[in-house]
């Protein structure tokens, strides 16, 4: 062994490796200084040490096979076992390892103290020394592809929470859908900022909207209409609310407060017609909520209390309350004592309340802006005006879905001061194509209209077929346009309003009838002579609920609907229910000869499944089943044809029927267009048919519609793949809000 020893010491295989030590230690700490400074990938210094591992035993084995000499690198069998290098050679290399050693900790120093560069396998430690924010771009998933959010993402951009950030800052947890799925294939992830990869969380299938305990010891979401949790580590997922009113609860938000207590809002029980949206608290083991706030006492200002915010203590807590329209503007952040029920309006056009204790601000979201003013939590009052800390942060509004408005920003923030969120800011107004559609399927643009539409819906041909009123959908609300078909010009009706749409045509072609929020902050139904000859338009049932124009008959009769019943308003006289059901009754359409009404009837747990009906009018006889599973009838001009879509419910795919009404009764429908791959949703009938029996519609050419495969497309082009962190977020906080 002492052999050996002597051996290994001649050939200077120790010093060897110590100077390949050093070197390569100090190859490393550069790697690691560089890579973010020149944005490098994450994985450079990984490879860097992965390739001087490797380079090691080649390094020791030419060190055993070759020898240093005056006369150069020699085998070592060709020189004398008493020939050595001299000793000033000795010293030479010992002087290099103490140069390479002293080069390596001043860059340490340098990087530490000078540099204030925060390590980045451990950006959140407390004993980082980071003084100044630090941006960069996170992808959802390395590998395979996922995109943010759960179903609210259907449309591509999520319309739900999707964010939660652990208080260490360490950790992410979101939610994600697969390709091809429109968000229904979704789970829970969680991402420590250390790796490279998201691991999916077991027992999260079809989860989304997460949110973490105060303890972070649990994350809540939500999954097949129930709300749940699952320890933050792993295991059995356990239920919380195991049945809720809406369907689409996970829109709304919650919150778990240090009290081990989560306010959770959904749908007021009794309020299907009209939607009402109220706060619940339930205990974080599990139970029945209590109803804490509901917007139907708020006197007709707000139909949704939404996006709750606990506050520290778990005695008060900040929502965001919404009108019926949806308006940014009329949004308010309110808070609450819960023992009193006390609320306290804080801020106007603002939305998505979030307390940050650490620095004692309250930040919102302000139409695409991340916002802060200081907040006084126990006395629940501001300090100082709102100020913008970050643009372009991605926000629910101007949906595809108006539902899904919901004013939400992608974003989470730890409580060791660092920001994740996602880039967007409101969405951008999609535009249509109008389109004339032959009954066997053939579309051609319309005329210049076709070039220059944001969203059109709800086409509507005047009684003569000269003109065709539309809504048109943006950033901005909702208007009513009348475009001229034989002149090609457009003119916008002044209504005024947020949301103005659902037109009718009179039957002398002279007015419009629509529903409008322009008073009271209620959807109420409104008459506007076309001329413009009208100071301001007529109001024609004031109430406090919200109305949809629906249509009028030859004789005057308007129909509209109201608490999810059909109601009539003839001429002169007072408005009144058609009739009441326990049904939720839509799409009211009177024919053009007078003699029949057709509408949808659903129930509350079937929305999406309405069965279609026509009866006699007037008189009101029994009604007459057209088809199951469909929506948005009209009628020929002559009346004795009933179009209507029918979507298949496995794979929503949607396609135009007809049925013949001969003889009082309707003949089996039967198969027009199939597909219809033209611009509809669940609620409107966006198209009209003219007098040929031909149809004019819209293409939706920059949102997703249905689930065809360009429908597909289009959401995955519009979903997010990546996230921005901000660490130090709060000095950042700190500097903008001075």
């Amino acid at each position: 062994m002492s052999k050996l020893f002597d051996e290994l010491k001649r050939r200077k295989i120790f010093k060897v490796a110590a100077v390949y030590a050093v070197v390569s230690w100090l190859v490393i700490q550069v790697a690691t200084a560089v890579t973010p400074a020149l944005q490098l990938p994450t994985w450079t210094p990984s490879l860097v040490v992965v390739l001087l591992l490797l380079g090691f035993i080649p390094t020791l084995i030419a060190a055993w096979a070759y020898e240093l000499t005056p006369e150069g690198i020699k085998l070592d069998s060709a020189s004398q076992s008493s020939v050595h290098i001299p000793a000033p050679q000795h010293q030479t290399l010992i002087y290099v390892m103490l140069v390479l050693l002293l080069i390596a900790v001043g860059l340490q120093i340098a990087d530490r103290f000078l540099l204030n560069t925060a390590p980045v396998t451990n950006p959140s430690s407390s004993e980082s020394a980071i003084t100044d924010v630090l941006r960069f771009s996170l992808p959802v998933s390395e590998g395979q592809p996922l995109y943010l959010g759960g179903k609210d993402a259907r449309h591509g951009r999520p319309a739900a929470t999707s964010l939660a950030f652990s208080n260490d800052g360490r950790l992410l947890v979101y939610s994600a859908w697969e390709p091809l799925s429109r968000g229904e294939r979704s789970r829970l992830y969680s991402r420590p900022l250390d790796q490279e990869r998201a691991r999916a969380i077991d027992g999260t299938e079809g989860g989304s909207s997460p949110f973490l305990s105060a303890d972070n010891n649990w994350i809540g979401f939500y999954v097949d209409n129930a709300l749940r949790r699952i320890p933050l580590t792993g295991g059995i997922a356990q239920t919380i609310v195991a049945s809720t009113e809406s369907d689409s609860f996970e829109l709304y938000g919650a919150s778990w407060g240090d009290n081990n207590s989560i306010v959770y809002a959904d749908q007021v029980p009794g309020s299907a017609a009209a939607p009402r949206i109220g706060l619940y608290l339930v205990e974080a083991s599990g139970g029945s909520g209590s109803l804490l706030a509901d917007p139907g006492e708020s006197q007709g200002q707000f139909n949704s209390y939404t996006q709750p915010h606990m506050l520290p203590g778990g005695e008060s807590l900040l929502f965001q309350g919404m009108a019926g329209s949806g308006a940014p503007e009329r949004a308010e952040i309110i808070a609450l004592d819960i023992a009193s029920g006390t609320q306290t309006s804080l801020l106007s056009n603002a939305m998505n309340p979030r307390y940050v204790a650490e620095t004692g601000h309250l930040l919102f979201m302000r139409q695409g802006l991340l916002m802060a003013v200081g907040f006084d939590p126990a006395g629940l009052t501001l300090m100082g005006e709102p100020v913008v800390i970050v643009e372009n942060v991605m926000q629910a509004l101007n949906m595809r879905n108006f539902n899904w408005n919901t004013g939400v920003g992608q974003l989470a923030i730890s409580a060791a001061g660092h920001l994740v969120y996602s880039r967007g800011g409101v969405t951008a107004t999609g535009t249509t194509t109008m389109v004339r559609v032959t009954v066997d399927g053939h579309a051609e643009p319309l005329n210049s209209i076709s070039q220059s539409t944001p969203v059109a819906s709800y086409m509507r041909l005047s009684p003569d077929g000269t003109r065709l009123a539309f809504q048109s959908v943006s950033a901005e609300g909702a208007s009513v346009h009348v475009h001229d078909l034989v002149r090609n010009v457009s003119q916008r009706m002044n209504i005024g309003g947020f949301w103005s749409g659902t037109p009718a045509w009179s039957p002398d072609n002279e007015s419009l009838l629509m529903n409008s929020d322009r008073e009271d902050n209620v959807s109420n139904i409104y008459r506007l002579r076309v001329d413009g000859s009208d100071e301001r338009p007529e109001r024609l049932a004031p109430s406090d609920q919200i109305q949809g124009m629906q249509s009028m008959s030859a004789d005057g009769v308007i129909a509209y609907l109201q608490n999810g019943d059909i109601w009539t308003l003839p001429p002169g006289g007072e408005p009144a229910p058609l009739f009441t059901s326990d049904a939720i009754e839509a799409f009211a359409t009177f024919s053009s000869d007078g003699r029949w009404l057709a509408y949808t009837s659903a129930t509350t747990e079937s929305f999406g499944e309405a069965d279609l009906y026509i009866r006699p009018y007037p008189g009101l006889g029994s009604a007459i089943l057209v088809a199951g599973r469909s929506s948005a009838p009209a009628w020929s001009r002559d009346g004795t044809r009933l179009y209507f879509l029918e979507r298949n419910p496995d794979t929503s795919i949607v396609r135009m029927m007809v049925a013949d009404i001969t003889d009082d009764v309707p003949s089996p429908v039967r198969s027009l267009i199939d597909p219809w791959p033209y611009f509809t949703t669940v609620t409107s009938r966006n198209y009209d048919v003219l007098e040929d029996g031909s149809f004019i519609t819209s293409i939706a050419s920059s949102q997703g519609n249905n689930d065809t495969e360009a429908g597909i497309a289009m959401a995955e082009e519009l979903a997010v793949s990546e996230l921005q962190v901000v660490f130090n977020f709060f000095e950042l906080l700190g500097r903008q809000s001075q």
